[in-house]
């Protein structure tokens, strides 16, 4: 047990010495413009853009150490990136029922030059959407919402703010609307068509990320009999088109697994023995990571598995029978730890899984092949 937290401070400790400067950042190239006409070229954090309204982070080089942050008034109209991704400033947009007006960054989804336009952004956390025409007025769409201390539903009445924005057009479709992204961008295209305008979708496909990643530890149990030996390498795929904090996870691993027993004969006498288990696993897990870009990352995966397990006592008598189901074969899995790297894809982890069997908590060190 004394151990067990050594590790855990130790795990702590390198973790806030090291991981804040080495968690990698993604960027891609961005092209921002500017009020009075001046283009700047260079490069915007991949990671702020899903959420994106009031201000991001760029750099004119990936090797500079710091970033300048630009804001809503920092004099940037718009700005797009080698992904396809445009983003327009929007000021004094009115909201809340026209009450109050904002200024924020909003990313197109469907452009159209004679016609509707539609962009999303956030405001309190909460999807906008915001309808632009030629004449540059706006119409911004916000979900009813009940407030914290309301007896009352709180109405943004968007229904009416598509009335008017379509000028009596598509009342039905309209009435019958949901407040989706799919919905809302259905109905804009449905509007430009009848009316003749061309509309284009804005495509913003991003490749699938692969990361191979190996790792290996000991494992220590609650109690001072069990210990543990592992060593691991997955195939991690990342999908960012569906979201950045899951990831499938394709591997091999080896455990092995000493525990100590005793038991006792007709005499009372006690009577000691060592069971040693041994597992080959191929996992297929689905992960979840709570944060990608925190100090440290705490994570939850389920999956499943094919594994081969042998079970002896110090003797090597078999604890188990063989066949399907006993000795090898498919097994649900889950589990939770916490990753942090420390420097140049180097990273520390500390996981507890059921795996075939519920296994001690692990102690390792990885390595992510970036």
């Amino acid at each position: 047990m004394k151990i067990t937290k050594i590790l855990v401070l130790l795990f702590l400790g390198l973790s806030t010495k090291y991981g804040t400067a080495q968690l990698k950042e993604t960027y891609e190239k961005a092209t921002l413009y500017k009020k009075d006409g001046t283009i700047v070229k260079g490069f915007i954090r991949s990671e702020e853009l899903p959420n994106l309204t009031k201000g991001f982070c760029f750099k004119k080089s990936t090797l500079d150490t710091k970033c300048t942050t630009y804001d809503t008034s920092s004099g940037i109209n718009s700005f797009t990136t080698n992904k396809g991704k445009y983003f327009s400033l929007f000021k004094d947009l009115k909201i809340n029922n026209n009450s109050e007006t904002t200024s924020l960054f909003a990313s197109q989804l469907i452009k159209s030059k004679d016609g509707m336009s539609l962009y999303k952004s956030f405001y309190n956390k909460r999807a906008i959407f915001i309808l632009e025409n030629p004449q540059k007025e706006t119409f911004a769409l916000q979900k009813d919402r009940l407030m914290h201390g309301d007896l009352q539903v709180t109405r943004y009445q968007f229904k009416g703010i598509l009335h008017l924005a379509f000028k009596g057009k598509l009342k039905k479709e309209i009435e019958n609307l949901s407040f989706s992204e799919k919905s809302i961008a259905r109905l804009i295209k449905k509007h430009n068509s009848i009316l003749g305008f061309e509309t284009v979708t804005v495509e913003t496909k991003e490749k699938n990320i692969y990361q191979w990643i190996v790792n290996a530890g000991t494992g220590l149990g609650i109690v001072s009999d069990l210990t543990e030996v592992y060593g691991q390498a997955f195939l991690r795929i990342y999908y960012p088109d569906i979201n950045r904090n899951i990831s499938l996870n394709l591997g091999l691993a080896y455990y092995h697994q000493n525990k100590k027993t005793t038991s006792y004969n007709w005499y009372g006498k006690p009577l000691e023995d060592e069971l040693i288990t041994k597992m080959f696993s191929i996992p297929m897990q689905f992960q979840y990571n709570f944060f990608n870009t925190k100090l440290i990352r705490p994570y939850a995966f389920v999956g499943y598995n094919f594994s081969m397990v042998s079970i002896k006592d110090k003797s090597g008598i078999s604890q188990i029978h063989n066949g399907f189901q006993k000795s090898y074969g498919f097994n649900f899995l889950f589990g939770y730890g916490i990753e942090s790297n420390i420097k140049n894809g180097i990273y520390l982890k500390i996981e507890k899984r059921n795996e075939a069997g519920l296994h001690p908590f692990l102690f390792g060190l990885g390595y992510i092949f970036l």
